[in-house]
C-alpha cells in the first residue's frame, strides 16, 4: 500500500474519535476562538448587567439605522444525550421609551433552552434636547431633529414645514421654475403707524394724520372704507386726501373710523374708535376736542462710551398721545443744570458716572420724565492714537500701518486691523458727518440726499449714522466713487479690464490719480498681488489687486473695488459703536458685502455698495446677486468670525447656505484660486 493511501486511512481513524460531535459544533468551536467565548463555559453580555439605568444618548442608535445582529452568548447544552449549543444574537437596543429599551434576542442553533439568554429590556434614562425633545425624535420645529442632546437639521427624518421642501438635509423655499420678477408677488404691503382712539367735543371739527409707510417707496392712496375720499354716518362726515383725515361731528355717541392704504397691488387697513361727547371732562384739558394726557418721555437705553469721543441723547422714542409735543418740548438736565433743549443731541462729558433726566412737556404743560446713566470710561482700546471714535470692543491700538490683529486673506495677505482701520484717526470726519447728520446740522449740499434717507429710514440715532455712511457710498458718492478697474488691469484679469492695452499697468486711473506715482510693476510671468506701503509717497504703491487700508480706499484713492468699499463701511461702523457681532466684511463664493445689524432689530440686513451700488433694500435682500446662498466668511477688526446663520439674516430664511460657509471659528482657510477670484468681481463691473 503506497503512503499515501496509508495516511488517509490514519486520519479517518483518528479524526472522528478526536471530534465526537457535529461538524456544526466543531464550526462553533472554532468561531469561539475569535468571539472569546470558551467552550463550554457561560459568558454573560455585557449589556446585560444589573448596573445603574443607562444613558440613552449612548445608544448609537441616537440616528436611525438599519437593525444589524450582535453576536451575544453561547452555551453548550444536551438534550436527551444529543449536545447542543445555545448561540445568541440580539438586535441593537430600542430608543428609550417609558424609562425602558428593549432589544430581541434569538438562538441562531435553536436549542430549545434559554439558559443563556440575555436580557431583552433595562430601565434607560431618557435625554433629549433643551426644547423638550426625546432623543432620537423630531422637534415640533421642523426640520430639527434631537441627537445627541444636540437639535441638528434633518429634513430627511422630520420633513419641513409647510412651503418648503427637503434638500440635502436642508429645507429651502418650494419655488419653482426661477426667481420671479412679478411685481404683485415681490410687492410689500404699506404698513400704517398705530391710531390710538379719540375723544371729541360735539359741534367742533377735528382732524388726523394717517401715517403710513411702504418699504417699496411706491405711491400710497388713501381712502374710508366705503373705498372713497368722502365718508358719512349719522354722527360724522368725514374726507381724507393724502393721509389728512378732516372731520365735523353731528351726533354724539361712539362710532368708528376704517383707514385703508394702497401701493397700487396691496392694501392695509386700521382702524380707531371716536367717542363724540357733548361737554368737555371736569378733570385734566380738552386740545383741538381731544381728551388730553401727558406725554411719554423715553430718555433711550444706558450709555457706556470711551472719554472725548462725545455721546448722543436720544428722545426719539418718546411721544405724545394726541401728538401734542415739538421741538422746544425737550429737557436735558444733569443735577438740576439744564445742559440740552433738542430732541437729538450730542455732548462732551468728563470721566466717570453721570445720571441725566429729560423732561417732556406737552403744550397744555403736561409733562413726563425718563433717566438714562450714562458712563464714560477710560481710553483702554487705540489706546496708542489721538482717534476720538474707536470701539471698545476691538484688539487693536495703533494707527496704520499698525501689524496688529489676525492674519486675514480676501485678496491678499493683510492683518485685521491694518484692513479695518478702527483706531485711524484720520477717519473721524466722515464720524462727524454722520454725527452732524442726526443732529440735523449737516449742511453740505452733495451730503443731503444719504441724510435725507438715514433720517428717514433710521429707528434713532445711532441707525441714522449709519444708514447715512452706507448711503454715502452709493449713487451720492460722497467718499467714494465708481470702480477701482486699474487693480483688474495691473493683475491682468482679462475679463475685468476695460480694455486689454491696460493690461499689467496701472491703468486705467481716476483723473486725480493720474500722474501721482502709482505703479504696476507685474507682468504675465511675475504677477504678485499688490500691497500698500506708503500713503506719502505712492510710487511705492503697486496698484494690483490687494487688501487697501481703509484710510487710503477713503482718503487718497476715493475709489474701490467690493472688498475695499466693504471694508470702509465695517471699519466706518465699528467706529461709530456697532459692536464686533454687528457689522461684518462678508467673503463670498465670488464678491464681498456687508452684514449689519441695525438697533433695535433683531436680524441682520445685507448691504452691497460696490461701485456706488445702491444695495441696501430694508428686510430684504439687494438684487442681482446671490447673497444669502453664497456667504462663506465673515470678517472685521477682530479678524475672521463667526458668520450669522441664514435664519439670522432678513431675506435669507430658509434659503440654503453655501457648503463652504465658516459657521465657527477655524485655524484655516481655503485660499481662492484666481478663476475664483475674477469671478469675484465679475459680477460688479457688469452691474
Amino acid at each position: 500500500m503506497s503512503k499515501k493511501m496509508f495516511m488517509m486511512l490514519l486520519l479517518a481513524l483518528i479524526v472522528p474519535a478526536a471530534y465526537a460531535y457535529s461538524a456544526g459544533e466543531f464550526l462553533d468551536d472554532f468561531r469561539s476562538i475569535f468571539t472569546g467565548f470558551t467552550v463550554g463555559s457561560e459568558v454573560q453580555d455585557s449589556s446585560d448587567s444589573k448596573s445603574a439605568p443607562v444613558d440613552s444618548t449612548k445608544n448609537s442608535s441616537d440616528v436611525s439605522t438599519p437593525q444589524k445582529t450582535i453576536p451575544s452568548t453561547s452555551q453548550k447544552t444536551s438534550i436527551g444525550g444529543v449536545s447542543c449549543r445555545e448561540s445568541w444574537a440580539c438586535t441593537p437596543w430600542s430608543e428609550c421609551t417609558n424609562s425602558q429599551r428593549t432589544r430581541k434576542c434569538t438562538d441562531t442553533n435553536q436549542c430549545g433552552t434559554s439558559s443563556s439568554k440575555p436580557s431583552e429590556a433595562e430601565p434607560c434614562i431618557v435625554q433629549g434636547c433643551q426644547d423638550g425633545t426625546p432623543t432620537g425624535q423630531c422637534s415640533s420645529e421642523k426640520p430639527l431633529y434631537c441627537s445627541g442632546g444636540n437639535l441638528i437639521p434633518n429634513c430627511e427624518i422630520c420633513g419641513c414645514s409647510l412651503n418648503y421642501i427637503c434638500e440635502e438635509s436642508l429645507c429651502i423655499e418650494n419655488v419653482d421654475g426661477e426667481e420671479t420678477t412679478d411685481p404683485e408677488i415681490l410687492n410689500l404691503p404699506p404698513v400704517i403707524q398705530e391710531i390710538e382712539d379719540m375723544n371729541v367735543l360735539l359741534g367742533e371739527p377735528f382732524s388726523v394724520y394717517i401715517s403710513a409707510t411702504d418699504i417699496d417707496d411706491d405711491s400710497l392712496t388713501y381712502y374710508f372704507q366705503n373705498q372713497d375720499n368722502f365718508y358719512s354716518t349719522d354722527y360724522l362726515d368725514c374726507s381724507i386726501a393724502q393721509g389728512a383725515v378732516s372731520c365735523s361731528t353731528k351726533k354724539s355717541g361712539d362710532t368708528h373710523l376704517v383707514i385703508s392704504v394702497s401701493d397700487g397691488i396691496d392694501e392695509t387697513s386700521a382702524s380707531f374708535g371716536v367717542s363724540i361727547i357733548n361737554q368737555i371732562p371736569e378733570e385734566g384739558d380738552v386740545v383741538g376736542g381731544i381728551y388730553n394726557t401727558e406725554p411719554i418721555a423715553n430718555a433711550g437705553s444706558d450709555i457706556t462710551s470711551p472719554p472725548n469721543q462725545g455721546i448722543i441723547l436720544d428722545a426719539s422714542l418718546s411721544y405724545d398721545a394726541e401728538n401734542n409735543i415739538g421741538p422746544d418740548s425737550y429737557r436735558w438736565d444733569e443735577g438740576g443744570t439744564l445742559i440740552a433743549s433738542e430732541k437729538i443731541t450730542r455732548l462732551e462729558l468728563s470721566e466717570g458716572d453721570h445720571s441725566i433726566t429729560l423732561t417732556v412737556t406737552d403744550f397744555e404743560g403736561e409733562s413726563s420724565e425718563d433717566t438714562v446713566n450714562v458712563k464714560i470710561m477710560e481710553k483702554t482700546t487705540c489706546s496708542q492714537t489721538s482717534t476720538n471714535y474707536f470701539p471698545d470692543d476691538t484688539i487693536c491700538n495703533k494707527a496704520w500701518p499698525s501689524n496688529e490683529g489676525v492674519d486675514i486673506k480676501i485678496n491678499s495677505q493683510s492683518k485685521s486691523c491694518d484692513t479695518f482701520e478702527v483706531c485711524s484717526e484720520s477717519l473721524d470726519p466722515v464720524i462727524e458727518d454722520a454725527i452732524k447728520c442726526s443732529n440735523d446740522q449737516l449742511e453740505e449740499s452733495s451730503k443731503i440726499e444719504p441724510c435725507n434717507y438715514a433720517k428717514k429710514y433710521g429707528a434713532n440715532a445711532k441707525s441714522i449714522q449709519a444708514l447715512y455712511i452706507i448711503k454715502s457710498m452709493g449713487r451720492s458718492a460722497v467718499y467714494m466713487k465708481g470702480y477701482y478697474d486699474a487693480e483688474m488691469c495691473c493683475k491682468g484679469v482679462k475679463e475685468l479690464c476695460p480694455s486689454q492695452n491696460y493690461l499689467y499697468r496701472a491703468e486705467p486711473l481716476p483723473q486725480d490719480l493720474k500722474n501721482r506715482g502709482l505703479r504696476c510693476p507685474n507682468t504675465p510671468e511675475n504677477n504678485p498681488p499688490g500691497e500698500w506701503l506708503s500713503s506719502t509717497n505712492l510710487q511705492l504703491n503697486s496698484v494690483a489687486l490687494s487688501e487697501v487700508p481703509t484710510h487710503a480706499s477713503l482718503n487718497i484713492l476715493k475709489t474701490g473695488t467690493c472688498v475695499d468699499y466693504s471694508a470702509a463701511v465695517t471699519t466706518l461702523l465699528r467706529k461709530l459703536g456697532y459692536k464686533e457681532d454687528e457689522v461684518y466684511t462678508v467673503e463670498a463664493s465670488n464678491h464681498a458685502y456687508n452684514l449689519v445689524r441695525f438697533p433695535l432689530e433683531r436680524y441682520y440686513t445685507i448691504i452691497d455698495m460696490t461701485g456706488n451700488n445702491e444695495g441696501i433694500k430694508p428686510g430684504k435682500v439687494p438684487s442681482g446677486y446671490d447673497y444669502c446662498e453664497n456667504i462663506i466668511n465673515c470678517y472685521n477688526d477682530n479678524g475672521r468670525v463667526t458668520c450669522p446663520l441664514n435664519n439670522e439674516i432678513n431675506g435669507c430664511i430658509g434659503k440654503k447656505q453655501n457648503p463652504s460657509r465658516s459657521v465657527e471659528n477655524v485655524g484655516s482657510k481655503v485660499l481662492l484660486t484666481f478663476k475664483d477670484l475674477w469671478r469675484k468681481v465679475l459680477f460688479e463691473i457688469k452691474r
